[in-house]
């Protein structure tokens, strides 16, 4: 009985703390108050607008708060993806990268080909500079998942920093068709509504 409770108050913390760490980042994408460096915004003389991804939106002082409670639940249950996932997600999100590594790859031995652990370790790889590796991971996902929309707003914003504007924007468009009303949806269409004005004459 003890065990099943101590269970059930690591679920419920775990939960609590990804809801916060989730909520953050969602807000920040919707109404623009990322304290990142790379807010959307409107571009200004020759500038381009800085792509910006999941974890350029989340709460980073809230991801590392949540960490300790991660780590006791995926110790608690090892094989839970879910819980491996998201402490990959809080690594990455703390720019941990070798702990988010290790994290995803955990994840996709438990569960080989899981699209989430893919699309976060190309995020971390384009995140340490490996960008060709990144774009082979996310084509693949999208591939095999051609609705995982964090899969293609992730290869338009790897593809749009190695200066393959007219793809990324292609991409960008399909994520955001993918869910309009979502955060990631809203913020890839302001990408493309972005690139369509700096095209503009």
């Amino acid at each position: 009985m003890r065990r099943h409770l101590t269970a059930i108050v690591i679920v419920a913390a775990t939960l609590c703390a990804v809801i916060i760490v989730v909520a953050s980042g969602a807000r920040q994408v919707a109404d623009g108050t990322s304290t990142g460096d790379a807010v959307v915004a409107a571009p200004t003389g020759p500038r381009r607008p800085q792509p910006q991804g999941l974890f350029g939106t989340v709460d980073v002082a809230a991801a590392r708060r949540s960490m300790a409670t991660l780590e006791r639940a995926r110790t608690a249950n090892p094989h839970n993806v879910r819980f491996v996932l998201d402490l990959a997600d809080a690594y990455a999100a703390a720019q941990r990268h070798g702990d988010a590594l290790a994290a995803y790859k955990d994840a996709l031995a438990l569960s080989p080909g899981h699209p989430n652990a893919s699309v976060g370790l190309a995020r971390v790889w384009h995140a340490k500079g490996d960008d060709e590796r990144a774009v082979r991971l996310l084509e693949r996902v999208v591939q095999a998942f051609p609705g995982h929309q964090q899969a293609r707003y992730e290869l338009a914003r790897v593809l749009f920093s190695r200066g393959r504007i007219a793809a990324a924007r292609e991409m960008w468009v399909k994520a955001a068709e993918i869910d309009p009303a979502s955060a990631l949806g809203r913020s890839a269409q302001d990408f493309v509504d972005l690139l369509s004005d700096t095209a503009a004459p």
